[in-house]
């Protein structure tokens, strides 16, 4: 069995003249934080118990695993020999963070992502909806996982919906949401799933689905990701991955909103009246640097677009270079905002 990198207790230890930590387990190496590295220990066939290499990951003879701050080389061959430079020290344990405060490194805290219940009208985002409604919504794709019958997290498959959005930053930014929410969050383990969803009972799909399910939705600066989870062993949970851009101006474009307007206090206001919203620009740019005053343009209008771009061009004394054609609508279009 794997344990969290974060939650393990290691022994200290010298590696190569270098501090690092040792434990007798496997570490995940989904839990090792970023900027350190993990090493396994292998055994001699003659004593399993006594490492002479080590190496990016041993199954058979495994000794344990070192956790480092700094990469250590590794021959062609796969392997490098200990050559009595594992050096154990005083028999204590210490954690990771207790590693770093005693060594003077920022201990690297993991990142945090806040999941909020998916409201009535968003239920269709979390199911497959064909071709045409993915391109208008910039669905990614989704990723499919599921808890095993001992409760761990188990990934399952990935399935693209429009490929050209998978960028290296989106499988970046994927790959870090999900760490974080098994680390330290819902998805840690199958008893973290229960919790949290029936701590939301908000979330429950109950009129929407089976009433086992949980709607779950995370937004980063980019991205949207829509988790249906199921909090049961062996039941598939799903998370939908969004271009935020994308799904905001589709779901805009189904409801009528033209765009919104929102301030520090957290207010937002969505306008379906073209007139209105244009004008709430017009009064309340100007006063931006003071109010926090910000604007997003969700509508493809040519004509809405143009309207507010001549705005913000004009409080700054300039006019606006693009003509009303160089507004037309195009597959892909970001959305105009301040």
């Amino acid at each position: 069995m794997s344990v969290n990198a974060r939650e393990e207790e290691y022994e200290y230890v010298e590696l190569f003249g270098k501090p690092a930590l040792f434990t007798n387990s496997r570490i995940d190496r989904d839990t090792v934080p970023e900027g350190w590295h993990a090493y396994d220990l292998r055994g001699s066939d003659y004593d399993p118990g006594e490492p002479v290499t080590i190496e990016p990951s041993v199954a058979v003879n495994h000794v344990g695993t070192i956790l480092i701050h700094e990469p250590i080389t590794i021959p062609r061959e796969g392997f490098r020999r200990l050559k009595g430079r594992l050096d154990f020290a005083d028999a204590y344990h210490l954690s990771l963070k207790d590693f770093c405060e005693e060594r003077g490194l920022i201990y690297p805290e993991p990142k945090q992502y806040q999941m909020c219940a998916a409201s009535e009208d968003e239920g269709a985002l979390f199911f497959s909806q064909g071709a045409e409604k993915d391109a208008e919504l910039g669905c990614v794709g989704h990723f499919r996982f599921y808890f095993d019958q001992s409760g761990r997290f188990t990934v399952s498959s990935w399935d693209d919906h429009r490929p050209e959005l998978k960028t290296q930053a989106f499988k970046d930014e994927f790959e870090d949401v999900v760490n974080a929410l098994r680390e330290n969050g819902m998805l840690k383990d199958l008893p973290s799933a229960r919790s949290f969803c029936y701590g939301h009972e908000s979330a429950r799909m109950a009129d929407r689905y089976r009433p086992d399910t949980y709607a779950f939705k995370l937004e980063t600066d980019a991205h949207t990701y829509c988790m249906r989870l199921f909090p049961n062993g062996g039941d598939y949970s799903y998370i939908y991955a969004y271009d935020k851009a994308q799904l905001q101006q589709g779901m805009a474009r189904r409801n009528g909103i033209v765009g919104k307007v929102s301030y520090p206090s957290g207010e937002e206001i969505l306008y379906t009246n073209a007139d209105e919203y244009i004008e709430t620009v017009r009064d309340e740019l100007p006063y931006h640097a003071s109010s926090g005053f910000r604007y997003t343009t969700l509508t493809d209008d040519p004509q809405v677009r143009k309207a507010v771009d001549d705005i913000l061009y004009d409080l700054y004394d300039e006019e606006n270079p693009r003509q009303l054609e160089d507004y037309q609508p195009e597959q892909g279009m970001t959305m105009g905002g301040f």
